[in-house]
């Protein structure tokens, strides 16, 4: 939250707002510290004298802290007002249809001691820092302290800063240091879940798969973990008897959010942070989530929508958004662990959805964020790749992202790789790093229910679209969904591992060709099974028969072949197209494959054979780049094989 201003501004504030006769008493100041490092957070915690009917309003209450940066550049942040909880297991008993009576240990958030003000902040520039509290409750202001400044000094700390887009290669981002980021994990988008002890939640899968190479997550404010909502009575959820509709924020599930915030400080982690999912603005949702009934921007709720599309559009609602989104910003906009505030988890999917009254909105709402905070980049989310496509162009977003989920009932490559490259494609033109949110298969036509949860328990689709979507050039992997049916049930966190490995190091900002570009292969050609759908005739349709799902053999080249490319250096994926899960017949040993690379300067070059699945180099070669090209046999390989190849420097 930067706004630059002559420093003698801050003097005129001080002297103008403690003119006023009236002021509120600030008591039990505390500073986190007094020497934070650079790009860390400096947390100052403090009470007010007097108590206020809804601290959350800023309109009744409105409190900013104003930074003077050692270089003189002002920064106004907003304080918030916070309630701590404590988490405990109880026991309790119930009934779950079909077991009868059950007992279950259920978390329970506490709360420990009375509310009070806190402020968080990143700051940016090492030396001496001053700042003041501006304190507006009504038409009365206050600062503190009223004679002089509060001071901090900031350190070097090694924190490489806030992500951005790359500024020299539109496919990927980088640390305000000019250090490179390539996002490797998975979505888990629930700090608080249903509350069963064991139930997994974003937290459990942050750790587990950061223990094996992650650094990158999802998390929503909703389906559990909203700020705001209707107050509901549900034994399994007990924090939702503390949500009282709009404009309060439930503090239990706030400190969650900390938690899982600060624990990704810790690990290493960033985050996409999601504000709003479309299940919670649609009408009977799939999962089973309320939908727009139990919203409280509803009507009948004691919202000011009557229907789900006057979110996008009501005056009123709007209001209440900005005050929402002032308190996100106050609370977590200071971590560097946060990439992106994403406005919608798949705002297509929401009643009535049209796309100029949403790109509006999102225009709107993205100019709002950015006069408070220019350190995160602001993106969404749709179902559709084609949708993402029109509203990405109707706003400025700094990265893109789609969902696609693989169907039978779509005109869309089954196979995960090729339906990967599709969407690559589509959404490419936008020129922008793209990120993959929600990627994987979803069952259709007769297939089975949940069929790649139920079959594909080694994760071979998941391996391949998380190396796929590397050498295509996104700016991380391609992130699937099912984190705790799937991800943690198999207990898949090791395809992390291969990939975070072989990309240590890396630089690929620095590569300049992408996906099949200046590749080619020499190889056999093999029959697989493919999954097709036979569609009924519009007669056979209105008599009952339904869509059908089967397997018919096409005839495709024995491996396929992906890559980045600089000229000084190759970073190659060779796959064998029978390790796919929806047609797995891998052979035993891929044989007699000719790799030849175009585009890297002439000259002797250093090859390294990878391990895709433990992440190790497993052979090293020489070779030769003439007259523009490298051929290289490839060594025998079952399943896929990654190959560095780095021109060396002339004696």
């Amino acid at each position: 939250m930067r706004f630059r201003f002559l420093s003698f501004i801050l003097i005129c504030i001080v002297t103008i707002s403690g003119s006023s006769a009236y002021s509120l008493e600030v008591t039990r100041l505390k500073f986190n510290t007094k020497e934070i490092g650079r790009y860390q957070k400096l947390q100052i915690d403090f009470a007010l004298d007097q108590e206020f009917r809804n601290p959350y309003n800023p309109e009744e209450i409105q409190i900013e802290a104003v930074f003077t940066a050692p270089s003189g550049t002002i920064h106004r942040y907003p304080a918030f007002y916070i309630i701590d909880h404590q988490m405990r297991l109880i026991t309790v008993q119930g009934e779950k249809a079909g077991r009868g009576k059950i007992t279950v240990d259920l978390r329970k958030y506490e709360p420990q001691g009375d509310g009070y003000w806190q402020i968080r902040f990143a700051p940016d520039e090492e030396g001496l820092w001053r700042l003041l509290i501006e304190i507006k409750a009504g038409n009365k202001v206050t600062v503190y302290p009223a004679e002089s400044l509060l001071s901090f000094d900031c350190l070097p700390s090694g924190e490489p800063g806030f992500l951005n887009p790359d500024p020299q290669n539109n496919h990927y981002l980088r640390f305000d240091d000019g250090s490179f980021f390539f996002g490797i994990g998975f979505n888990a988008v629930n700090t608080m879940g249903a509350c069963m002890d064991g139930e997994v939640r974003s937290m459990e899968v942050m750790q587990k798969m950061r223990a094996q190479g992650g650094n990158m997550l999802q998390i929503d404010l909703c389906q559990g973990d909203y700020l705001e909502w209707t107050a509901e009575k549900r034994p399994l959820h007990p924090y939702y008897q503390a949500y009282q509709n709009l404009g309060w924020y439930n503090q239990q599930v706030a400190s969650q959010i900390d938690r899982a915030v600060t624990l990704a400080e810790s690990l290493g982690v960033y985050l996409r942070f999601s504000f709003f999912h479309w299940a919670d603005f649609g009408e009977n949702p799939a999962d089973g989530a309320p939908g727009f009934s139990a919203n409280p921007y509803w009507s009948r709720n004691g919202g000011p929508c009557r229907q789900a599309d006057q979110f996008f559009t009501d005056k009123t609602a709007w209001e209440y958004q900005k005050k929402l989104f002032r308190y996100i910003l106050a609370r977590w906009g200071y971590s560097t662990h946060i990439i992106c505030w994403e406005l919608w988890n798949e705002v297509d999917n929401t009643l009535n959805y049209n796309v100029r009254i949403a790109g509006n909105w999102h225009k709107k709402t993205s100019d709002f964020l950015k006069s408070y905070d220019d350190n995160h980049i602001v993106t969404t989310s749709t179902a559709s790749v084609y949708n993402a496509l029109q509203l990405f162009s109707s706003f400025n977003s700094e990265i893109v992202t789609f969902h696609n989920y693989v169907s039978f009932e779509e005109e869309m490559p089954f196979n995960i790789v090729d339906n990967l490259q599709r969407n690559y494609k589509i959404m490419r033109p936008l020129n922008k790093p793209i990120i993959p949110g929600e990627f994987g298969y979803e069952s259709q036509a007769g297939l089975g229910v949940l069929f790649q949860l139920a079959t594909d328990s080694l994760g071979i689709d998941l391996h391949n679209q998380m190396w796929a979507s590397l050498m295509m050039g996104f700016a991380a992997t391609a992130m699937p969904w099912g984190w705790g049916s799937y991800i943690d049930r198999y207990n898949l966190y090791h395809h992390c591992t291969g990939i975070a490995k072989f990309t240590e190091g890396e630089d690929l900002g620095r590569m300049q060709s992408f996906a099949e570009d200046n590749l080619s292969l020499q190889c056999g050609e093999r029959y697989l099974k493919y999954p097709a759908i036979d569609f009924p005739t519009p007669s056979e349709k209105r008599n009952g028969r339904r869509s059908w799902g089967y397997y018919e053999k096409r005839s495709v080249p024995e491996v396929r072949v992906l890559g980045l490319i600089s000229p000084d250096k190759a970073l190659v994926w060779v796959q064998d197209q029978g390790s796919a899960w929806v047609n797995y017949e891998p052979l035993e040993q891929v044989e007699g494959v000719v790799l030849t690379v175009y585009g890297l300067d002439e000259g002797t070059v250093k090859i390294e054979y990878w391990n895709t699945f433990r992440g190790v180099i497993i052979n090293t070669a020489a070779g030769e780049v003439r007259g523009g090209k490298l051929q290289l046999p490839l060594p025998a390989f079952k399943h896929d094989l990654a190959v560095k190849i780095y021109l060396l420097p002339e004696n």
